[in-house]
């Protein structure tokens, strides 16, 4: 599902630096829901392993990979912008960011109050730059609910952005034909010679509900990064044709 990614290794690279990193954070965050039944999550090799050195080097993963799209997509190239380019992703990123830069501020003011944690190199430092605190139990709800409220809203508006395709990317490739080829359906050109015919057949689809309904996901999924107008021999020749502004119509419509 993600091979190609990683024909372009830098952006492949951000893609699961961003992955992989949130993957472990929630994990982490699932773990430590299990400290509230009495397991010592926090101590042992899970401790240092998941708990700290994991979840920081997590966090700094997702905050590289994120600085790359954000980047990217103040600074397209012109694959993203031509046609059109698909908005909402620099909101998305920027919560996530902040969501992560919160998690760090957190642990910052609980270490700071309840010492140095074993593997937490960020949060270990950002402590040492407030030093000591009194109590600061309500410093550090305040920012954990900062921190849990935005990791709660990015997730509500992943089905509002184009952040979606992390779910309907697999959905789609799950329902992909294995047949190779063009897949449409042929068009019928001896309708076109039927001179008694009321109406012209139309060629091709002339408006969504014309297309089925994989080729319509298709265009849900599709986040519009303009390889397919790379690899166009059409618009190499410099045709207005462009595949990536057909989906992009579709999308909108849909």
């Amino acid at each position: 599902l993600t091979s190609r990614l990683f024909k372009r290794p830098v952006s492949g690279t951000a893609h699961a630096l961003v992955l992989f990193g949130s993957a472990v954070l929630i994990l982490g965050h699932a773990a430590h829901g299990l400290h509230f039944l009495g397991l010592p999550v926090h101590e042992g090799r899970v401790g240092f392993w998941l708990m700290g050195l994991g979840r920081d080097l997590a966090g700094v993963a997702v905050l590289l990979g994120l600085l790359f799209f954000l980047g990217r997509r103040l600074f397209p190239p012109e694959r993203l912008s031509r046609p059109k380019s698909r908005s909402g992703f620099v909101y998305m990123e920027i919560l996530l960011l902040v969501a992560v830069l919160a998690g760090f501020g957190a642990e910052a003011i609980r270490i700071s109050h309840d010492g140095v944690h074993e593997g937490k190199f960020v949060g270990n430092f950002l402590a040492s730059l407030l030093g000591e605190t009194g109590d600061a139990s309500a410093a550090f709800r305040t920012a954990w609910w900062i921190h849990g409220l935005l990791g709660l809203g990015f997730i509500a508006w992943i089905a509002h952005s184009p952040i979606v395709h992390i779910l309907l990317g697999p959905i789609n490739s799950a329902l992909a034909s294995a047949r190779r080829g063009i897949l449409l359906k042929p068009i019928d050109w001896s309708a076109l010679e039927d001179e008694e015919a009321e109406e012209v057949p139309p060629l091709g689809a002339s408006k969504p509900i014309d297309f089925d309904r994989k080729i319509l996901l298709d265009s849900s999924t599709c986040l519009w990064c303009g390889r397919c107008d790379e690899v166009c021999p059409a618009r190499q020749t410099g045709k207005a044709l462009s595949p990536k502004g057909v989906v992009a119509t579709v999308s909108e419509y849909l």
